[in-house]
């Protein structure tokens, strides 16, 4: 008996083989080095020996501190090669008028965003905007100087991209060390040994949580619409030099970030690393490379915006969230702030004063936001510098006692 294909039958066919050599090939380039890196199949093989397993692993890989004209384009055009996006948080003092090399650092910045990468701030000047405790202690930014570090930054990323910047999807902030939003347990004790904060809760993750509510540096940043991004998983680049370390400080580098990037206990991460650093021109690509080879996934920023384990965790904190985090308190309460309509005694904060308006004689004025609120204290809930909590929230009890 003879079968005959039809032309339909043939294309089918072909189509099937064509996909599955594709696959092949596709699975095949997962596991080699984009560069013909010489140290690939070694770290690869020492990997593979640590039992270490990628599967399942979200990243997302955020760089500090440029553009810097001599690393920052490298390491762009590796992520480009692999079609990996990531997040660039600008220091916008290399923005400045008259800066060496202003206009490579304004031409990085256009073809991170020309492609698909997202441009974000990390302030002016790179100091702490709150308590830092280091080997010495920083009481961190003002709130003056913290509206005029963040104006500043938005006025030099936009004149940079030609108002770009304010155009994309996102907009996102990164704090000077992560202070204003990551405070270390030592800072949080400082915070409530010198009275700075009062917090209810008992373990540090709870008066984190409850100092990510109250911190004066996020509802700026909130003010302006910006998210506030941290990071889980920190390459610990900033402890190398700028040029490029030693052979075995290198391969050790790359070895250890791939151990705690596809460590099992965070499915998804937000990568810590700065484009500044020369080490990144090579270990990216290898990274990347060995990275895919076992597992990884390279997440884009619109997927780490919409990652709810990251958000709930709080590495990321959303502009809307920071907005209506009063706003919740008061609703846990049972009050909405259009229901309060008591209005009392004034709050005694330094920051708060009275202030008469021809709408409003009675009211909570805040002088960073230079506005009058309706109410300064209904039944349970006060307000603080034009924020409404709880009556009974710890930083309303220390301040408007």
């Amino acid at each position: 008996m003879t079968f005959t294909l039809s032309s339909n039958m043939h294309t089918k066919i072909l189509f099937f083989i064509l996909s599955f050599l594709t696959l092949q090939n596709t699975y095949a380039n997962t596991c080699k080095s984009l560069n013909n890196d010489p140290l690939f199949k070694e770290l690869l093989s020492d990997l593979k020996n640590q039992n270490v397993s990628c599967d399942g692993i979200k990243t997302h890989l955020s760089f500090d501190d440029g553009p810097n004209e001599k690393t920052s384009g490298l390491i762009l055009d590796e992520l480009n090669k692999r079609n990996i996006k990531a997040t660039f948080f600008i220091t916008t003092t290399n923005l400045l008028p008259g800066t060496p090399g202003l206009k490579e650092k304004q031409a990085i910045l256009a073809r991170e965003l020309a492609t698909g990468h997202t441009v974000a701030s990390h302030g002016h000047e790179h100091n702490a905007y709150d308590m830092r405790i280091t080997s010495s202690q920083e009481a961190g930014y003002t709130n003056a100087q913290r509206q005029e570090q963040i104006k500043k930054s938005m006025q030099l990323l936009d004149g940079a991209t030609n108002g770009q910047f304010s155009g994309q999807e996102f907009r996102l902030f990164r704090f000077p060390y992560g202070r204003g939003a990551m405070p270390s347990q030592k800072e949080i004790e400082e915070m409530e040994r010198t009275k700075k904060m009062v917090f209810s809760g008992d373990t540090y993750a709870e008066k984190l949580k409850e100092y990510r509510r109250m911190s004066p540096a996020l509802q700026q940043i909130g003010e302006h619409g910006f998210s506030h991004i941290g990071w889980n998983h920190d390459s610990n680049d900033s402890s190398l030099p700028f040029t490029m370390p030693a052979e075995n400080v290198f391969k050790s580098y790359v070895l250890n970030n791939l151990k705690n990037m596809c460590s099992p206990s965070v499915k998804t991460k937000i990568s810590l690393f700065h484009d500044i650093k020369e080490v990144n021109t090579r270990a990216i690509p290898l990274i990347a490379d060995l990275g895919q080879c076992l597992g990884v996934d390279f997440i884009s920023p619109k997927e780490m915006m919409s990652t709810a384990t990251l958000t709930n965790n709080d590495v990321v904190i959303k502009s809307k969230a920071i907005a209506q985090a009063p706003v919740q308190m008061a609703d846990d309460l049972g009050k909405l702030i259009n229901q309060l309509s008591n209005p009392g005694k004034q709050c005694a904060g330094a920051a708060i004063e009275k202030k008469v308006h021809a709408q409003a004689e009675k009211g909570c004025y805040s002088k960073y936001l230079n506005k009058t609120f309706g109410n300064c204290e209904g039944e349970s809930s006060k307000c603080f510098e034009g924020k409404w909590y709880g009556a009974d929230d710890p930083f309303i009890m220390l301040n408007c006692s």
